[in-house]
């Protein structure tokens, strides 16, 4: 009897260890990993959620936020108030269809008025209309949608219209050099610093992967530049001191990276948030919030939360030491079935990683880039008025000229020669970043088109009047 009974007590406990064991278990996994770095994440969070608010104060201020204009609204819009059929939209395709057959053509704008192309004279008339109130809109300091009740919850989903925004910048950098093929110089200015005006509004958006079309349209319109102007350009001192200020203010920073990785991290906390402050979760459907409602019951997405918080809060450690950010980490970058069961990786910051990557690396590449252009801007204003290039680029900061934003002439990112007839700069590019492209963006047109300018694996070189053996 006493056997039987232990053997009814052993099974019981068995059935209980079954029952319950899985449950501990789970308990115990759902729970971690702890969460690091949880204040640095918050903070950002704040940030970026101040940042939002702080737009949308003055968002419906037409005298400040280029958005509203309505006669662009129809290319820029977001989902619902594009219109492809309206008139502007058909002047910018007329006019950027004629750009396409121009491509990596230094001497297109020149052939096509020499040859009285009727379709290129009626789509660069049509879109030369659009011009000043474009430039007026891009020049102004917002550039956001109107969220909350006057559009609706579900729009803070949508974001303006990025390849419309893109069409309109290449419009105005090509218009640009059709007119520094005719010296119309200051108009030509005034269009090229518009085009990279747009760029700069899509910069800092509220993903990376939003973010990369600002950095698409930012080299899109550096490579027209580049191009299309070059030193041998018979332009006056003033404005290639317009330009070389205009660019130097403009060179991308890289508190950007800072402020867009605050908004992604902001997004996606929001974005599974329920209620929350930002709007995005109010255009789930009902069988959607069900399913966060259930995943948050079960512990699952405390979990990803904790992960992905612990992530990027090691991504903003980086940032706050000054220590190499180009990469995320290894279990990131090459996910693997163990590495999301021990909390190593996040579901949302895997999703992210690609476009992370690409957008730092595409950072670099940038600022290098303007800084280049607009150093070269520099020792063309500095040329025209003393004669002579200076022998070494702080010549220049001392007679007046903008150094470019951050990135001092006295730092080891600029290579500079003073050669018997002109110069040589060469702005490297580090080999982490050059790795992150089997192609340099750019590289092929500019280096079939330009005869200054070059991109080799070195970084961008430019060279004036120096033969290409000159030692450099």
């Amino acid at each position: 009897m006493g056997s039987k009974s232990m053997s009814v007590r052993s099974i019981r406990l068995t059935c209980w260890v079954l029952f319950l064991g899985p449950i501990v278990f789970y308990l115990v996994w759902v729970l971690l990993p702890r969460r690091l770095h949880g204040a640095l994440v918050d903070q950002s969070v704040e940030a970026s959620d101040a940042r939002f608010l702080e737009d949308q104060r003055n968002a419906r201020d037409p005298e400040l936020n280029g958005y509203l204009s309505p006669t662009f609204l129809p290319v820029w819009g977001v989902a619902g108030t594009r219109d492809s059929e309206a008139e502007v939209c058909k002047a910018l395709n007329q006019w950027t269809d004629r750009l396409d057959e121009g491509v990596g053509k230094p001497l297109f704008h020149v052939a096509m008025r020499k040859l009285g192309d009727a379709k290129y004279d009626k789509a660069h008339a049509a879109f030369s209309e659009l011009v000043p109130a474009l430039r007026k809109q891009a020049a102004k300091p917002l550039f956001v949608p109107v969220y909350g009740d006057a559009v609706g919850y579900s729009a803070a989903l949508s974001s303006p219209n990025s390849m419309g925004i893109r069409q309109l910048a290449r419009g105005l950098a090509g218009y640009a050099s059709s007119l520094i093929g005719v010296g119309r110089y200051p108009q030509a200015m005034d269009a090229y610093l518009g085009a990279l005006d747009l760029a700069s509004h899509q910069s800092d958006a509220a993903t990376f992967e939003r973010a990369l079309v600002g950095m698409t349209i930012w080299e899109e319109a550096t490579t027209e530049l580049a191009i299309h102007l070059s030193p041998e350009t018979p332009m006056p001192a003033t404005e290639w001191k317009r330009l070389a200020s205009g660019l130097s203010r403009r060179v991308p920073s890289l508190d950007q990276l800072e402020i867009v990785l605050q908004n992604q991290i902001a997004f996606d906390k929001h974005s599974l948030d329920l209620p929350t402050f930002n709007p995005l979760t109010h255009s789930l459907s009902d069988d959607d919030v069900w399913l966060v409602r259930a995943l948050r019951w079960t512990g699952l997405i405390a979990r990803e939360e904790r992960i992905s918080s612990n992530i990027m809060g090691t991504v903003l450690k980086r940032l706050e030491r000054g220590e190499s950010f180009e990469t995320l980490p290894t279990d990131v970058r090459q996910p693997s079935d163990s590495g999301y069961f021990l909390g190593k990786v996040s579901w949302t910051v895997t999703a992210v990683s690609p476009s992370y990557e690409h957008y730092t690396a595409a950072l670099h590449l940038l600022r290098a880039k303007v800084a280049g252009l607009a150093t070269v801007a520099c020792l063309m204003e500095y040329e025209r008025a003393h004669k002579s290039f200076p022998d070494t680029l702080a010549q220049m900061r001392e007679s007046g000229s903008t150094e470019p934003r951050d990135l001092s002439w006295n730092r080891s990112d600029y290579k500079y020669r003073k050669t018997p007839q002109g110069f040589v700069l060469l702005m490297p590019i580090p080999i982490q970043v050059m790795a992150q492209f089997t192609q340099i963006p750019g590289a092929d047109v500019i280096n079939a088109g330009s005869g200054f300018a070059s991109v080799t694996v070195e970084g961008y070189r430019f060279r004036y009047r120096t033969p290409v053996g000159f030692q450099e």
